[in-house]
């Protein structure tokens, strides 16, 4: 997916998003360049929290509704009567909602009131991707891999890059 804008902004929202969409409906199963800004020479990690958003919207929009008649209830409407308000109302609608609806975090598309969007600050989306990205930094705990490993993954690179003429910087390995 190419992004022609240098920053995080709303053209680099349109190309990303329409980019995902075509390819999508065109049938590719695998989004590449999330995240990326300038032609892929940047990325940025809060235009990558967006795409995922994007991702998801997309998603569910390919898998499309599926018409059944479980999906339809139409035994469980029977049931009821037509009575519109207890189908409505029941479990079964509530569940099926929940798991056919697709809701975009509301920490990154804003899906509140105007004024609910400026009694919280008035935060752009560029901003909210942000401290989104913050909680998931803060939030990570790196996995412990075991000196054995770490041992055979430095054999490996080191090995790769002398057969290709490559020396590996010494910060790779954080001795």
């Amino acid at each position: 997916m190419k992004n022609d804008s240098e920053i995080f902004d709303a053209q680099a929202a349109t190309e990303s998003g329409f980019g995902m969409l075509l390819g999508a409906l065109a049938g590719i199963n695998m989004i590449r360049g999330v995240g990326m800004l300038d032609h892929g020479r940047a990325v940025s990690m809060e235009k990558m929290i967006y795409d995922n958003e994007v991702c998801g919207m997309i998603q569910r929009l390919i898998n499309g509704i599926t018409v059944t008649d479980e999906t339809l209830a139409v035994d469980f409407i029977k049931e009821n009567k037509f009575n519109a308000a207890g189908i409505l109302g029941s479990d079964l609608t509530f569940n099926w909602f929940r798991k056919e609806l697709f809701v975009p975090s509301q920490d990154i598309i804003g899906r509140t009131s105007y004024t609910k969007y400026a009694e919280s600050g008035s935060k752009e989306i560029f901003e909210r991707a942000r401290e989104k990205k913050d909680q998931i930094l803060d939030a990570y705990k790196a996995p412990q891999i075991d000196a054995h490993t770490l041992a055979e993954m430095r054999r490996i690179l080191i090995q790769y890059a002398e057969k290709k003429g490559e020396q590996i910087p010494d910060f790779i390995f954080n001795d």
